[in-house]
């Protein structure tokens, strides 16, 4: 995943505030670079919480 400010190898649970699916993912990169993005995930990631062909989705984040 990719956070702008968190440091590498962080871990965060996310969840959809949608549909309450988690997944866990660590911190590899930076960005988004999308404006009112917080969070880059990869696409296998993504499908583990939402639809591919949604895109984007409302979610939670909790470091552990």
């Amino acid at each position: 995943a990719a956070h702008p400010s968190l440091p590498f190898g962080t871990r965060l649970r996310v969840t959809n505030v949608v549909n309450g699916k988690q997944v866990l993912v660590t911190i590899t990169d930076r960005g988004p670079f999308y404006g009112g993005r917080i969070l880059d995930m990869s696409p296998a990631s993504f499908r583990r919480i939402a639809r591919q062909s949604q895109g984007i989705a409302q979610v939670c984040t909790s470091r552990i």
